[in-house]
């Protein structure tokens, strides 16, 4: 029993960082000769995950655009194309079309295995991943710069403003054609090349962005939307973040001190993880830990901004929340900050694997910091966060350099269709919480909402939740949708050391 206690801490601490990012898992053999769907023909191809760490066969292929929207016949960029093919020969000519989140993942990456994960849905329809533009594949920006940031430093704004000057200047095509309207063009010209009349879009986080701005362009291409951790088209993200990461934070704490266990386990947890706080932010600490995958000894400058590295992602899966009481109570108590470090190093590693830094920026620069208006009692309620107002003033750094691209002028108003849509929100989701639902479905007529107790973000994949997706995308209607068998989850219980929860 101890061994397999070990065993599963080793794995939470090698792999969970990463799933809480975005992994799905399953194999399955494409096909061995070439197929063409409407205009584009299809390659059997090995598809590798985020770092190439995990490979699969698939179909490829690729499609050129326009760089500049505008210029259709300037410089082109190749947009990269996976196609799964459905497991069983059927009739119907609506795929499923996933759009990943971030801003910055690949949705080859993100959705590799997806056919796992959502086997309902995938055995009649095939599902289609396209690397939005500047990710993955399709025209990836990349920095050298970004690909090394450690975070031993925090988030000076002089600095990263020089890092984003640095990049820049790294970059070979022009960041301003890397915003949201100009993929959904992309993904449109993709649709039509295709020959599908209509697909069906599903969205996670700034995937669901991207979907509802699809929706409200090209309303008759879509049949349906599945929308997970919802970002409602008025919403500024950079603002919100630390706030929503708080009010997180400060229910799994209040949680931990209402669950008899976890309070007699921590009982001084909050003070704890305040004195953290102040004390990291005086001065970091040099940390050295085992790397458990390699034996081999490693050290980081463990600073206030690697403590909340940990923290944030941790809140976006209760598993990850699970470990958390145990990992602040060593470093405050015991000194024991290895274990911390450990996830810190691991967490910095893998955003760089799965985050496109660039087109991150100029989503973020051009459709969210340039509508930010700094306001006192907005900046007072982030500066009593755990993590300040340290990234957004960072961000607001970078963005005073970056180019902005277009951004359509109905982009922030809310939409109203009636087309169906079903939405997933984790309970517990420290980015984008249910109330964010909410507020896009006041203006839609043909809507669900389900909510997941004790769940974090991303959730559509979780318990009875993808059986719940394939009926609706197969009825395309929310009429006899019943979420009772989501009634029955619970968040992960709290680690009460580093051997697991209590029996």
């Amino acid at each position: 029993m101890q061994r397999k206690k070990n065993r599963y801490i080793n794995t939470l601490f090698t792999l969970t960082y990463c799933v809480a990012i975005a992994v799905f898992s399953s194999v399955i053999t494409g096909e061995e000769a070439n197929s063409a769907v409407g205009g584009i023909v299809f390659e059997p191809c090995s598809v590798s995950g985020p770092a190439e760490q995990i490979n699969r066969k698939a179909e490829c292929a690729s499609y050129a655009v326009a760089l500049d929207p505008q210029t259709p016949n300037g410089e082109k960029i190749s947009l990269y194309i996976v196609r799964l093919p459905s497991r069983v020969a059927t009739d119907n000519p609506d795929p499923l079309l996933m759009i990943a989140g971030g801003p910055g993942q690949a949705a080859s990456e993100t959705y590799l295995f997806a056919d796992r994960s959502y086997e309902k849905v995938h055995r009649h329809r095939d599902i289609y991943l396209i690397d939005q533009r500047g990710t993955g594949k399709s025209a990836k920006l990349e920095c050298d710069i970004l690909a090394n940031e450690t975070f031993d430093q925090g988030y000076d704004e002089k600095r990263y403003r020089e890092i984003a000057q640095v990049c820049l200047a790294e970059l070979t095509l022009d960041p301003r054609f890397f915003t949201t309207g100009v993929a959904i063009a992309d993904l449109e010209a993709i649709r039509k090349a295709l020959g599908i009349n209509q697909w069906n879009l599903f969205g996670v986080s700034y995937g669901t962005r991207v979907a509802l701005h699809y929706l409200r362009k090209h309303p008759e291409a879509i049949r349906s939307a599945v929308l997970d951790g919802v970002v409602f088209p008025e919403l500024i993200l950079g603002p919100s973040v630390a706030i929503e990461s708080q009010r997180a934070l400060e229910r799994l704490l209040t949680r931990c001190e209402q669950q008899v266990t976890c309070a007699q386990a921590f009982p001084k947890l909050r003070h704890e993880l305040n004195g953290l706080i102040e004390s990291l932010k005086k001065a970091g600490r040099e940390v050295s830990y085992e790397n458990i995958n390699t034996g081999e000894q490693e050290s980081i400058h463990f600073s206030a901004a690697h403590l909340a590295i940990v923290l944030r992602l941790s809140l976006y899966q209760d598993e990850l929340m699970a470990l958390l009481p145990p990992m602040l109570h060593q470093a405050y108590a015991k000194g024991n900050f290895s274990p911390l470090a450990r996830a810190a190093n691991l967490i910095t590693k893998k955003l760089t694997d799965v985050i496109g830094g660039p087109m991150h920026n100029s989503v973020m620069c051009a459709e969210d910091i340039a509508f930010y208006e700094s306001d006192e009692d907005d900046l007072k309620m982030q500066q009593q966060t755990y993590m300040g107002d340290e990234l957004l003033r960072a961000a607001a750094a970078v963005c005073d350099i970056w180019p902005r691209g277009p951004v359509d002028d109905d982009f922030k108003l809310p939409l109203s269709t009636s087309i169906p849509i079903v939405m997933f929100s984790g309970s517990e989701d420290p980015i984008t919480p249910p109330a964010y639902a909410e507020k896009v479905i006041k203006h839609l007529s043909n809507a669900m909402h389900f909510e997941l107790n004790g769940q974090g973000h991303g959730v559509s994949a979780i318990g009875c939740a993808p059986t719940i997706m394939a009926k609706f995308i197969d009825a395309a209607s929310v009429e006899n949708l019943n979420g009772d068998c989501l009634s029955k989850l619970e968040p992960a219980p709290f680690f009460l050391d580093f051997n697991g929860p209590s029996p």
